[in-house]
């Protein structure tokens, strides 16, 4: 196919494509098509882990929306292997199937892991119980949010009696949250 085809298909369909790509070169040319390929794979798994599988490569990145072009960046940043960077996070989780949570949860991890920092705003519960501290603001959002109700690890916002998510993380006792 050509390049113009290549790049219209969506990621999924391109890495279902690319998996064929080596067999189809003179046998000379494998052994460095598979390794194109095998680092196409990785890039594109992280991006399907966190749920950019619909994406093709000739779109246009000033069409993406603010949580695509931040999950774009995170899977760079993992490929990367950046350390000693402070990553500031909005929402990172909005709009990601449930399935796509553990890919986001996981390149988190591996920017941690790299030495890394991360602050995080979010509300997804999956996503805030593997907070090493939490800071909870509110009640309401805007002029009327902003007071400090919680701060500590995770067991300590649980007990928080101020605490308004303290309840839906501790998926133990309270029966709305489901993991």
């Amino acid at each position: 196919i050509s390049l113009a085809e290549a790049s219209a298909m969506t990621l999924v369909d391109l890495e279902t494509w690319v998996h064929g790509v080596p067999d189809s070169l003179p046998e000379e040319m494998r052994p460095m098509a598979h390794a194109i390929c095998d680092a196409f794979h990785r890039t594109a798994r992280r991006l399907m882990d966190l749920g950019l599988g619909y994406l093709a490569l000739d779109r246009a990145a000033a069409t993406l929306s603010t949580g695509e072009r931040q999950r774009t960046q995170l899977a760079r940043a993992v490929r990367n292997n950046t350390t000693g960077v402070l990553y500031v996070l909005d929402e990172p989780s909005i709009g990601l199937h449930p399935s796509n949570i553990e890919g986001l949860i996981g390149v988190m991890d591996d920017l941690v892991a790299d030495g890394n920092s991360i602050v995080l705003v979010d509300h997804d519960t999956k996503v805030l119980r593997r907070a090493d501290h939490l800071i909870e603001l509110g009640p309401g959002a805007g002029t009327q949010g902003g007071t400090l109700l919680a701060k500590g690890t995770v067991p300590d916002i649980i007990q928080c009696k101020t605490s308004l998510i303290g309840p839906f993380l501790d998926d133990c006792t309270h029966p709305l949250v489901r993991t």
